[in-house]
């Protein structure tokens, strides 16, 4: 794979990086409907998911997991459903659904 500006340097300078940069935005939103799938949101939701059960002591509490990620990935779902692109990286959006979850979890298993 060539970078961009490896690209633009084949044509001997003729084209601009900044060129070069709007004419694949284009092709990618316009000419092939590029559009942001979940698959990469929804695998940090689970490295999110698999680290929390490891670091949290075995037998001390009980904790829902299908039900924490039932609620992350509602979230995940409302939030990339309308994005054809995400201006924030896969992992801050998953990290922050995973931590509503947390919160809406304990609200509702510890109330008070």
């Amino acid at each position: 794979l060539l970078s961009l500006s490896a690209l633009c340097s084949l044509y001997g300078g003729d084209v601009h990086l900044d060129e070069m940069v709007n004419v694949e935005w284009t092709v990618l939103q316009h000419g092939l409907q590029w559009k942001l799938t979940g698959v990469t949101v929804f695998e940090w939701l689970d490295v999110f998911l698999d680290l929390a059960q490891l670091r949290l002591p075995r037998g001390n509490f009980f904790v829902d997991w299908d039900t924490v990620q039932e609620q992350a990935w509602a979230q995940l779902e409302t939030a990339i459903e309308r994005h054809c692109f995400m201006t924030s990286a896969p992992s801050a959006v998953s990290l922050a659904a995973f931590l509503n979850a947390i919160e809406e979890y304990n609200e509702d298993v510890l109330p008070g």
